[in-house]
């Protein structure tokens, strides 16, 4: 079987454009090979996959600012410095160049625009900027925060140096979230968008050991963060998340049964502000439906630890813009409650 690769197809498409015949014969053989895509599991080979998605994040409009500013000053950078972009922004790429090539070709979504920040996006989506080898001075403006000024009016970043990349590399979690892209190169050291393109959502556990010494992480915002609490429980949580926001991913039943049994092993410390902000935005990703995420929590053995430490569901905004918070378990318990009442009538 033959699988013709859709970039060396573009490339030598305008060679033959010029002249008639070869335009015709390439186009007949071109029909012929490309028929062995209809027995493939993958609608793109891997680097074409990896080529549409570098070009994608190079076409986003609220960043184009960030990308002209970077190609001015990488003649002076050294090999070792570059800027990448990750987080929820990377995610929300993904799924848009995912669902496009379900309803169309390499070529269609080549020829398409992606949406523009607040579309790929949730107002509660982090928004990271990995700078290896830059000094994260060079991104704030002012005390506003790192407004990253060069990309334009689209709110705070995250800054995420070298130091803390590699710290987070050592604690484990989602593959994903260790990822960034540029119009260049793809930085995936835990193979993240390689495991999404295969369409998997991969999570890696770490000895506890190795966890302790990843702790200390680099993470600025504004002045600067220095996170000494980080749990395994915290790290679920995004996973737990990234599935709400990549549904269509599968996910390892071994990936699920180690969770499980690593997180037994953890006690939950009351007051964790990061575990606060985790259960924030996982609410949102599940559009607010407050029991099946209590449920998903359960089956990971988490719920009633976390209720037990203080901890609750964020519930939508009412009328006058407050938001309810919700004990984990008195939200299965009252549903539970509900259904067996149901099953009696």
């Amino acid at each position: 079987m033959i699988t013709l690769s859709y970039t060396f197809y573009l490339k030598i498409k305008d060679l033959f454009n010029s002249n008639i015949i070869f335009h015709n014969i390439f186009f007949l053989v071109f029909f012929l090979a490309s028929t062995s895509f209809a027995n493939t599991t993958l609608p793109l080979s891997e680097t074409d996959y990896k080529y549409l998605i570098k070009v994608k994040m190079g076409e986003i409009e609220d960043l184009k600012l960030l990308w002209e500013w970077r190609d001015s000053n990488k003649g002076s950078w050294s090999s070792t410095q570059d800027i990448y972009i990750g987080g929820g922004i990377l995610r929300g790429l993904l799924k848009w160049i995912h669902l496009s090539l379900q309803e169309g070709t390499f070529e269609s979504v080549m020829e398409t625009t992606p949406p523009n920040l607040n579309e790929l996006i949730n107002t509660e989506s982090d928004k990271d900027l990995f700078i290896f080898g830059l000094s994260p001075s060079l991104f704030r403006d002012g005390n506003r925060g790192n407004n990253v000024s060069t990309a334009g009016n689209i709110g705070l970043w995250d800054l995420l140096e070298q130091g803390f990349s590699g710290s987070s590399l050592q604690s484990g979690g989602a593959t994903i979230e260790k990822s960034g892209v540029n119009p260049d190169f793809i930085y995936d050291p835990s193979h993240g968008i390689t495991d999404f393109i295969n369409g998997i959502l991969s999570y890696v556990d770490v000895p506890e050991t190795k966890f302790k010494r990843g702790r200390r992480r680099w993470f600025f915002r504004g002045g600067g963060d220095v996170v000494k609490n980080n749990l395994k429980t915290i790290l679920f949580l995004r996973f737990l998340r990234f599935q709400y926001e990549l549904p269509f991913l599968k996910i390892s039943p071994v990936t699920k049964e180690e969770l499980i049994a690593s997180l037994a092993q953890e006690r939950i410390p009351e007051n964790n502000g990061f575990v606060v902000k985790a259960l924030k935005k996982l609410s949102a990703a599940a559009n607010y439906d407050l029991y099946m995420t209590a449920q998903d929590l359960d089956k990971y053995g988490v719920a009633s630890k976390l209720s037990a430490a203080g901890y609750s569901l964020e519930g939508q905004m009412d009328e006058w813009g407050d938001t309810i918070n919700h004990n984990i378990m008195s939200i299965l318990n009252s549903s539970n409650l509900k259904c067996a009442k149901a099953l009696e009538q």
